[in-house]
């Protein structure tokens, strides 16, 4: 199943069958997202972003997949999609969750799609852990092999969600952090990702939850594995959770 056909079949099941969901699907949510930034490499450019984020948690494990395009309001767009599947190995023997440090172990893949190249394939392990004052906190163990460099290597990433208050604000801290090894003629490289979203909709009046506003900012070192590239871009950010 192709990546696109995988992203298809997802988003039908969220839309069009709720009666499915009953069924296998115990919670899933979509969301649409705007960013904005200025000093993307190579190139030193500005960036509008749209995004769209779908999470599914389901009887054998969770899904997460999610589809970028960049520069959607020019003649330059460009797109990026990743589909992370996972299997609970609690799920399979009965045991549940676990209440101590390790709630969860799952086995792990990860789909990753630019524009115009093959499918990188990650596999690997992952732990998830109940963390104090966190929603989620993901922890994942990599085989990574991009079909278009010689060789293999490894990955490391984190996911993480916290909600906080702060005054009046009811705030939002997520994100993620990738490292991966040097794979072809490429170099080790670090990419982290956090978000600090306030929960606009209530601020506004409107229904909370739905709206959220803030800044996302992106650190990549030694980008796409080239040593030496390194891109720092604070982005202003929606994201309107549907």
């Amino acid at each position: 199943m192709t990546f696109r056909l995988c992203v298809v079949v997802l988003t039908t099941l969220f839309f069009n069958f709720p009666a499915f969901a009953g069924d296998f699907v115990h919670f899933q949510s979509a969301n649409l997202q705007w960013l904005y930034g200025d000093g993307f490499d190579p190139n030193d450019e500005h960036k509008h972003i749209i995004t769209f984020e779908y999470v599914q948690t389901n009887a054998v494990g969770d899904v997460f997949l999610f589809a970028d395009s960049s520069r959607p309001f020019s003649g330059n767009t460009g797109w990026y999609g990743e589909l992370a599947p996972r299997i609970s190995l609690s799920s399979l023997t009965d045991k549940g969750s676990s209440a101590g440090l390790v709630k969860d172990v799952l086995l792990a893949a990860n789909f990753e799609k630019p524009e115009g190249r093959d499918i990188r394939r990650l596999f690997g392990l992952a732990a998830d852990l109940n963390v104090p004052g966190f929603t989620f906190f993901k922890t994942h163990a990599y085989h990574r092999d991009d079909p278009a460099l010689p060789g293999d290597t490894w990955q490391l990433t984190l996911v993480w969600n916290a909600s906080f208050t702060l005054g009046n604000l009811n705030l939002l801290a997520e994100g993620f952090a990738d490292v991966a090894g040097g794979e072809g003629d490429g170099v080790a490289h670090q990419l982290v990702v956090p978000r600090l979203l306030a929960n606009a909709g209530k601020l506004l009046g409107a229904k909370s939850g739905k709206l959220y506003a803030g800044i996302e900012f992106s650190y990549w070192h030694n980008k796409f594995g080239i040593d030496g590239m390194t891109e720092s871009v604070p982005q202003l950010q929606l994201k309107w959770v549907l």
